[in-house]
Parts: C-alpha cells; sequence; structure tokens
C-alpha cells in the first residue's frame, strides 16, 4: 500500500515504477537483438518453414509487447504523484533473480551492466 509518510525504507512509488520501465525496456532491446540473430539463422540455412516464420513474428509481437509495457510504465511513473511511497516494499520478494530484485528495488542503477547469475537464474 502506498503512503504520503516516509518511513527509513520507503521507496518512492516513481522510482519503482521507472526502474521497471528500465527492465522491461532492456528486455525489449535484447529480445529485438534476439530477433535479428534468429532470423540471420533461419535466412541463412534452408528454407523457412511456416511453423519457423510464425515464431519468428510472435517473438517481434513480444518485442513490440515489451516495448510498449516500457513506455506505459514511463508514462504511469511521469502521472504519479511524487509524494506516494512504498513504505516496506515487500513486491521484489518473489524476484528470483537478486540483481535485477536489487534493480527494481533502486539498490543498483545499471542495467546494461548488471549481472543477472545472483539468485536462481537457470541457463540451459
Amino acid at each position: 500500500m502506498t503512503s504520503i509518510h516516509p518511513e527509513p525504507n520507503a521507496k518512492k512509488a516513481t522510482d519503482l515504477l521507472k526502474n521497471t520501465a528500465a527492465e522491461l525496456q532492456m528486455l525489449a532491446h535484447n529480445s529485438d537483438h534476439l530477433q535479428i540473430i534468429i532470423g540471420q539463422i533461419i535466412s541463412g540455412g534452408a528454407n523457412a518453414t511456416d511453423s519457423q516464420i510464425r515464431d519468428l513474428q510472435a517473438l517481434d509481437h513480444l518485442t513490440q509487447s515489451l516495448d510498449c509495457l516500457a513506455k506505459f510504465m514511463t508514462n504511469l511513473s511521469q502521472e504519479t504523484p511524487s509524494h506516494w511511497v512504498y513504505p516496506d516494499i515487500q513486491a521484489a520478494q518473489c524476484v528470483t533473480l537478486a540483481s535485477l530484485a536489487s534493480r527494481l528495488e533502486g539498490k543498483i542503477q545499471s542495467v546494461q551492466n548488471s549481472n543477472d547469475m545472483d539468485g536462481d537464474l537457470d541457463l540451459f
């Protein structure tokens, strides 16, 4: 719940929204880069199947959706009253990637220079 009375661990709602927007924007950028790589792999090989084309279009849709969500969160942060705060943020506790949770809470700033190897990251 938001409060207008700041407490020691209080986080400004606008900052949390901006942090979330930055993460979504980074994901959109990474998704776009992945889309380019996959497109090059598909076009470099044999003729792409209809299924591969649909999968690439789904990735493009994902990229556009992430970008739109990032813009929405940015706009929402600009429309949120600056005095709104979350007294004791618990929401990031569900985020199992430690560096992502820290960025969302504003404990660390850099999106590009982060290492998401902390926490429960499953790579294949």
